[in-house]
């Protein structure tokens, strides 16, 4: 995040954040959310408890921090808050934003291996991905991890419907 000329409250917010960033990089999971829950603390400060776009990527930096620690209840936590945050913020409609913040979601709850809240989860991202744009990386990848549930606990013929889906938008990304 940039830093204003005259350092302020937020300027200070943004640059825990980034030492958030900077520690997640190093894989040093606990600096990482030591910094972003400052960044938090300060964010929600300035906001006086409004929903922002600053909160909301924080929230989802938490919770992708904490799926690479494996604490997969504190990723869900914080996924569905940023989720539940860009959702207020773009006034219900579907956006990249929101479409990501599912796919992480999703990421997490396959992660712990709670199937059926994650293909919910793929699901609603795909038919966000699909308004926005036919073709879409993402989009992709959430089929994929669809047709992983659906090999994982044995249906074979949605994986197999899932691959191809997938195959298909990857394709049209390459064209």
């Amino acid at each position: 995040r940039e830093i204003s000329q005259g350092a302020d409250t937020e300027d200070i917010a943004n640059t825990l954040y980034n030492l958030g960033i900077n520690y997640r990089h190093m894989k040093q999971y606990d600096k990482a959310v030591e910094y972003y829950t400052q960044a938090l603390a300060v964010y929600r400060e300035i906001s006086q408890g409004a929903d922002t776009e600053d909160i909301a990527d924080t929230l989802k930096a938490l919770g992708n921090t904490y799926q690479q620690m494996k604490l997969y209840d504190k990723a869900v936590e914080y996924q569905t808050q940023a989720l539940a945050a860009f959702t207020v913020l773009s006034n219900g409609k579907k956006t990249e934003q929101v479409a990501e913040t599912l796919f992480n979601l999703g990421n997490a709850h396959l992660a712990a291996k709670n199937y059926n809240k994650a293909k919910g989860s793929y699901e609603d991202a795909i038919a966000v991905y699909t308004d926005i744009s036919e073709a879409n990386e993402r989009a992709a990848k959430s089929l994929c991890n669809l047709g992983k549930i659906y090999t994982d606990t044995k249906q074979y013929a949605h994986a197999e419907r899932s691959y191809l889906k997938a195959l298909d938008v990857w394709r049209q990304i390459s064209q």
